[in-house]
């Protein structure tokens, strides 16, 4: 690498910054070798600015900025979906155009629903995945040459639904180094370093034409060990006076002599464990018997909960200190006795390759008279059928759907693979089923059509449950 070529010392002779910036160097570095030199077509350019450093440009690398704004713009287009705010954002295209118009209040708007329900989609009866992170997730994810980009994305934004880890609302701007922008908090209590995504944040805010410090509105999110912001950034109109001006100045000079400018957010304890399991819902956090359940670090020794058996610890003291946050879950846990049928069902489908898709248990009618015969379907994202059972009742039971999903992960006629997430319209089962396929397969409720959508199949009742 290029830094290797010029120093053959110890990396530990150089600062942080410095270091991080020869590890970008060789990182593009050996990226242009591993290309240039296996195909003559290789845009080395190109490679550079894919790899290209964050520091001295006061701006995510490219890379990184184009998979953290894609997932931006992505979620706050699921929760516009949800809650059908579409009369001025019907595909993802109005986004980028009602940002470029400097219209910043549906996209506030937008952005706070979508943090405030990045893990659970509140109040919304026809939810198909159980928040905005695991949505936006599926959403990537599916799309072809997209997989690493969504792990990627995944690990670095599961932060953002913990309101201790992303800063909303006012701060003053006060100028741009190479190292970010310097932004202070309304009280003048915090100042943190920033990184633009496609221009500096500090050019953005000179568009206003209203001069610096400005107080602007805003959310600082971390991503990739660094403070950026969302994208948004709308101004207040109220002028900064010369008094206020040299307070945000002392602040700014207060926290270089005390080198407390915030760089980075990181999740510590408790926190990291919370977080961690949300990546495991989704197929991506480490395995449960790695870290210490109640502190988070790594478990060099294993004392395992002795009831639900699901939790481990790195010390007796963290099992009686978590006791209190873990005895309602651990309730819930408990391992429950099923048939060797079911057992056997369960373990056929964790056994299966993962594929890319989506199914759908839902039943034909939900009165006798709408389904007489009690058949409920499977059917793919793609409309095509990948089966059919009947059922006792008209409400399927767990035994039903178990059974009937491992049968047709081996043997359907749409001829796909065991699904990356299935969705069920019978609720009261749905945590029960996620309990023994999470985090294998994601396991959500999929609601019943709604009037609107059951008139279109010409019977305003079919498919609504009385």
């Amino acid at each position: 690498g290029i830094s290797r070529h010029f120093y053959r010392g110890p990396m530990s002779d150089f600062d942080e910054l410095t270091q991080r910036q020869c590890q970008d160097a060789d990182a593009y570095a050996d990226a242009i070798n591993s290309t240039a030199f296996g195909s003559k077509q290789a845009d080395v350019s190109k490679m550079i600015q894919e790899y290209g450093m964050y520091s001295q440009t006061g701006l995510l690398r490219t890379s990184d900025g184009k998979i953290f704004d894609d997932g931006l713009q992505l979620g706050r287009f699921c929760v516009n979906r949800r809650y059908g705010l579409e009369s001025k954002v019907s595909s993802l295209g109005d986004l980028y155009r009602l940002r470029a118009q400097g219209q910043m209040r549906e996209l506030l708007h937008l952005s706070a629903s979508m943090y405030s329900q990045w893990f659970d989609y509140a109040g919304y009866a026809s939810e198909t995945c159980p928040g905005a992170f695991a949505d936006v997730y599926l959403n990537m994810v599916n799309n072809p040459g997209y997989e690493e980009k969504a792990k990627y994305f995944a690990k670095h934004a599961v932060m953002w639904g913990d309101k201790r880890y992303r800063r909303q609302g006012r701060f003053y701007v006060l100028k741009q180094d190479p190292e970010g922008a310097i932004v202070i908090s309304e009280d003048l209590q915090h100042v943190y370093r920033v990184l633009g995504i496609g221009q500096p944040l500090c050019d953005v805010v000179a568009k206003f034409r209203r001069g610096l410090p400005m107080k602007v509105q805003l959310t600082i999110l971390p991503f990739a060990n660094v403070l950026t912001y969302d994208g948004i950034v709308a101004p207040m109109m109220v002028p900064v006076d010369e008094k206020r001006k040299a307070a945000i100045q002392a602040a700014y000079e207060y926290a270089v002599l005390n080198d407390s400018i915030v760089e980075r957010f990181q999740p510590e304890g408790r926190d990291s464990v919370q977080l961690r399991k949300q990546l495991q819902r989704i197929g991506l956090g480490g395995r449960k018997d790695t870290f210490c359940e109640a502190c988070g670090s790594p478990l060099l020794r294993k004392l395992r909960c002795g009831r639900c058996k699901s939790v481990y610890y790195c010390s007796k003291s963290c099992q009686t200190a978590d006791w209190r946050a873990h005895k309602k879950e651990c309730k819930r846990k408990a391992p429950l006795n099923y048939s060797p049928e079911v057992t056997a069902a369960i373990n056929k489908i964790k056994a299966q390759d993962k594929g890319d898709g989506y199914w759908v248990f839902r039943r034909f009618g939900y009165t006798l008279d709408e389904n007489p015969n009690k058949f409920v379907c499977i059917a793919t994202a793609t409309g095509m059928m990948a089966g059919m059972f009947q059922t006792k009742s008209l409400e399927p039971t767990f035994e039903e759907i178990i059974l009937n999903f491992a049968e047709n992960c081996t043997r359907n006629a749409a001829g796909e693979q065991c699904p990356k997430a299935i969705g069920i319209d019978h609720k009261p089962i749905v945590n029960e089923i996620r309990k023994v396929l999470e985090p294998k397969v994601l396991v959500t409720y999929y609601p019943p059509p709604s009037d609107s959508e059951a008139a279109l199949y010409g019977n305003a009742r079919n498919g609504r449950p009385n």
